[in-house]
């Protein structure tokens, strides 16, 4: 295949040629956003799993989703110490103005523009973009306690967004970075809105941590929220993601060579992308690594030890540490537990 047409283009959040296996969760999204625009209850989710099984593609689409159903939609990609304040304050007003352009939303925008206004002052934000000619109304969102001003933030933004006939989706990537107070407050806004039957809802994503935290941040959370797991894909699916994207260029695998992909990669999204995206991609990106571990890592060490004894060439060594090193790393990302060095704890 020439590079230039090549499919696969393994990344952070990049979406891959096939999307495969997340047909159930994204129809479950698309379920939620329906009930959600037609004025009944749904649960918003979060999905959890470890990095590399494309939860940030999820998120990607189901913002897509959500704009086909004509929601106003916001996408927050978290860090580590990130305030949410700032971030919903940037995200939301945009929206705002959006509503207050409706006729019948009008009035009902601009007092949530009031509130944001009010919600950046009590948190310190940064008041550009945040509409300077809008009066702040006061009790609404100012006490600068986040449990109360987001809950009521968002409270009048489902107001705007109910009475113009749309909604609200709020999407959060690698949520579990969020403060638990954060955490806490989202929660309880959500819950919010749910109680009041407005037209507001909330996907996120995050590490399989997450669950334990938001449990401790609100107890009811488990009955608000549902928590999907995304894990590897299963033989059938990764089978798909491989092979339809070869197939569309004319090209196609042998059942060995699938067979090997299959068992190296564990059948992990990021891992499937990043052997098929040719050999000279993966040999830059475990090159340095396998040099590193032969140096350093006993096992490594002995075993390119061993290849050289049998008169292997010092590059074919080499390539089959890289290939122990993806081996391993697929593995780990399956069972979920960090690398230890054996070697280290046998000495």
């Amino acid at each position: 295949m020439e590079p230039g047409r090549n499919p696969y283009a393994p990344g952070a959040g990049t979406p891959p040629p096939t999307l495969a296996g997340r047909d159930a969760l994204l129809a479950a999204a698309k379920l939620a956003l329906e009930r959600v625009h037609n004025g009944r209850s749904a649960k918003s989710f979060i999905a959890v799993g470890l990095r590399g099984v494309g939860k940030t593609v999820i998120m990607n689409q189901i913002q897509q989703l959500a704009d086909e159903e004509d929601f106003r939609s916001i996408y927050i990609e978290a860090f580590d110490e990130i305030r949410l304040a700032d971030a919903l304050t940037k995200s939301l007003r945009p929206v705002l103005l959006k509503l207050s352009k409706k006729a019948n939303a009008h009035d009902l925008a601009i007092r949530a523009l009031a509130g944001l206004r009010s919600f950046a002052s009590a948190f310190n934000v940064s008041y550009q973009g945040v509409e300077m000619t809008v009066k702040p109304e006061e009790g609404l969102a100012d006490t600068g306690d986040m449990l109360a001003d987001l809950p009521d933030l968002l409270l009048a933004i489902g107001e705007a967004a109910r009475i113009s006939g749309g909604a609200l989706a709020i999407i959060i990537d690698e949520i579990q970075y969020l403060s638990e107070m954060d955490m806490s407050a989202l929660i309880m806004a959500i819950h919010r809105c749910n109680q009041k039957s407005l037209p507001v809802v909330m996907f996120g994503a995050g590490l399989p941590q997450l669950r334990g935290k938001m449990g401790d941040a609100k107890s009811y959370v488990e009955r608000l929220l549902d928590f999907p797991h995304v894990d590897a894909l299963s033989l059938e699916d990764a089978r798909l993601a491989i092979e339809k994207p070869a197939n569309d260029e004319g090209v196609s695998y042998t059942s060995d060579a699938l067979d090997e992909i299959l068992r190296v990669t564990s059948c992990y999204p990021y891992f499937l992308r990043f052997i098929q995206a040719g050999r000279a991609h993966l040999r830059q990106a475990l090159y340095m690594p396998a040099l590193a571990a032969i140096r350093f890592n006993a096992d490594m060490k002995a075993k390119y030890q061993a290849l050289i004894a049998v008169g292997k060439p010092p590059k074919v060594a080499i390539t089959a540490i890289m290939r122990k090193l993806a081996i391993l790393a697929s593995v780990l990302l399956r069972e979920g537990r960090p690398w230890h060095d054996r070697s280290a704890v046998n000495a």
